[in-house]
């Protein structure tokens, strides 16, 4: 019978905490995927995304890390970055894809665990303004998208919805307050 920690850890022979690498993968797996696409973006390698970040889980689950890890989504952004830089300087990619123009590598202090925060805190952002735009009227939603989301004129949508360029503004602006307000209320802000 095994006895789980209640961080979803369970503990190996050895007495150090064991990792629920599947949990943590499935938490973060977005996270790593972003680090290792913009790592892997520059050099033409996203077809590696993947396998970057099967690798960071299969090496974790191999062998977990001796030391206390207070922030895991930190932790495997950063060997994601590592572990992309490092196929981006291997000899088989620069041997099968050339030269690695300088200044292709990442600059290593560029990256810090602040900006996989931000990262993670827009993309949980825009996770809230899909389902609060999902929620509004069809052309309301319409109206904000392409004049705020795409930068197209009033005037053009105007002409769509049949309705006067200033009827549109009263629309995007009264839908950008309630989404405001939908923010508000959840404790959301950007």
């Amino acid at each position: 019978m095994s006895h789980r920690g209640s961080a979803g850890v369970d503990p190996p022979g050895d007495g150090r905490p064991r990792p629920d690498i599947a949990a943590l993968y499935l938490k973060h797996r977005e996270a790593m995927h972003g680090v290792a696409a913009s790592v892997l973006r520059g050099p033409g390698l996203l077809a590696y995304v993947e396998d970057v970040v099967m690798d960071v889980v299969t090496s974790v689950m191999e062998k977990p890390p001796e030391e206390t890890i207070e922030n895991w989504e930190a932790y495997l952004v950063r060997v994601t970055r590592n572990k992309a830089i490092d196929l981006v300087r291997s000899a088989h990619v620069r041997h099968h894809g050339g030269a690695i123009p300088i200044g292709a590598d990442p600059p290593a202090d560029d990256y810090t665990a602040d900006a996989a925060a931000e990262r993670v805190d827009d993309q949980v952002l825009g996770g809230h303004l899909w389902d609060l735009m999902a929620q509004l009227d069809p052309r309301d939603r319409y109206a904000v998208f392409e004049v705020k989301g795409k930068g197209r004129s009033r005037d053009d949508i105007a002409r769509e919805l049949g309705v006067s360029p200033p009827r549109v503004s009263q629309i995007t602006t009264a839908t950008l307050r309630k989404l405001r307000d939908a923010f508000g209320k959840e404790g959301l802000q950007r």
